[in-house]
């Protein structure tokens, strides 16, 4: 794992990084609700967090598969997109999340509260983090 981590351009390890934060933010609330002392929330792994999940996966998958060397037939840069749709996934997973849960409000009184948790904001900036270290990377590898 040490070699493949020392392979990483440093735009690489940005994303790495990113996605790590989107991966740690999935077991965090997503979404709560409170009610008379009584709380409940849902994490990551439930709606549009399914695809700032899956954009874990891909993205990792890519940034490995880059790095150990992998060549697929047709010459597929399977790397590089794979990063990108992978940023692209975890971004546009969280903010969904965030849009249709908030769409129904959240709201504030002594009794009863309910709205986004902590969870789906980190989940937004390490995505944004890890998008930033794609697109960098995408563009110094063409610029060198």
């Amino acid at each position: 794992m040490k070699e493949i981590w020392e392979r990483f351009s440093v735009h690489e390890r940005i994303a790495a990084g990113g996605a790590v934060v989107v991966a740690i933010s999935l077991f965090l609330p997503w979404y709560g609700y409170s009610f008379l002392g009584y709380s409940a929330s849902i994490d990551g792994f439930h709606s549009y967090g399914l695809l700032a999940a899956l954009g874990v996966v891909v993205l990792v998958f890519g940034l490995v598969a880059e790095a150990r060397g992998v060549k697929l037939p047709a010459r597929a840069a399977i790397g590089r997109r794979s990063n990108l749709a992978g940023g692209i996934l975890m971004v546009v997973g969280s903010l969904l999340f965030l849009l249709a849960y908030h769409q129904s409000s959240s709201s504030s009184t002594v009794l009863f509260s309910y709205g986004p948790e902590t969870g789906v904001y980190l989940a937004i900036l390490g995505s944004v983090l890890a998008l930033f270290g794609v697109v960098s990377a995408g563009r110094s590898g063409a610029a060198g």
